[in-house]
């Protein structure tokens, strides 16, 4: 009786837990580059926030392949805000290795899904379209390698 109990109360838990951790996804998207990613492809996402009282995190994943040839990925960064048309433009590093050449990140099969954070602690300032816009700014022109990247907006 008492297992049955126990195995209840973690059958709950764990659906108490997924249902928590879905609601804290604002918006979720991904793009999949089938040749790679060219550096004039951007991966664009567009986003209505409406809540500007909540704080967020915006959240990048990339899939990549063992075959990779970096440990880091310069990303160029465009953010469209809906308020006067305000235009921001950032550059980013991410790692994706140690110079041991490990990769971070979660591997499933033989992709590589490394996450960052583009911005955490986020209280957006205007209720509105947004468009958030990345390319990748490497020295080659086509990272064959990285076959997609995720954006996701969190609730903290």
């Amino acid at each position: 009786m008492i297992n049955k109990k126990f195995f209840a109360m973690i059958v709950v838990w764990i659906l108490l837990c997924t249902i928590s951790c879905e609601n804290n996804v604002i918006y979720q998207s991904a793009i999949t580059f089938e040749n790679g990613w060219h550096k004039d492809s951007s991966a664009i996402f567009n986003v209505f926030i409406d809540d500007t009282a909540r704080i967020t995190d915006f959240v990048l994943t990339f899939k990549h392949t063992d075959n990779y040839p970096y440990r880091n990925l310069w990303l160029f960064v465009s953010v469209d805000e809906p308020e006067n048309n305000t235009h921001i433009k950032d550059t980013l590093e991410l790692y994706m290795a140690p110079l041991s050449g490990q990769w971070f990140g979660k591997k499933k099969g033989k992709i590589y899904y490394v996450s960052t954070y583009y911005k955490y602690a986020v209280k957006t300032a205007h209720q509105g379209n947004y468009r958030f816009e990345f390319q990748q700014g490497m020295r080659m022109d086509n990272l064959d390698d990285i076959i997609g990247v995720e954006f996701k907006i969190v609730n903290r």
